[in-house]
């Protein structure tokens, strides 16, 4: 009886993730198989990268300690960027750093008319 040898096995190179597979009896089914997980395992990985870079950048809010606040927060990687004192907040953050301050304007004087 002739047996081959299905089993696959796949390294990432850059992230040094090992996937083994030998579920199927076909070698090319467990390299979809092996694949498929690889994909899987890196997508987390990326997630996990940036829910830790916004968690990073939410955590930039400054104390609060008068006159010295920070009177604009802007974080890159998730395109956000806020005011501390009007609580104004902006999905571009490009767009902010560009100049575009009307939002930012218009809430910080609503603040100041409704105080």
């Amino acid at each position: 009886m002739q047996k081959n040898d299905t089993a696959v096995r796949i390294t990432h190179i850059p992230s040094g993730i090992v996937v083994t597979c030998q579920n199927e009896r076909s070698q090319s089914q467990n390299r979809e198989n092996a694949l498929r997980v690889l994909r899987g395992r890196l997508l987390e990985i990326k997630e996990e990268e940036y829910e830790r870079s916004w968690r990073n950048c939410a955590g930039l809010t400054p104390r609060r300690s008068g006159a010295a606040r920070s009177v604009r927060t802007c974080c890159i990687p998730t395109r956000w960027s806020r005011t501390n004192r009007t609580e104004y907040e902006v999905g571009n953050a490009q767009g902010v750093l560009d100049g575009d301050l009307d939002g930012f304007i218009e809430a910080y004087l609503k603040s100041r008319v409704g105080a």
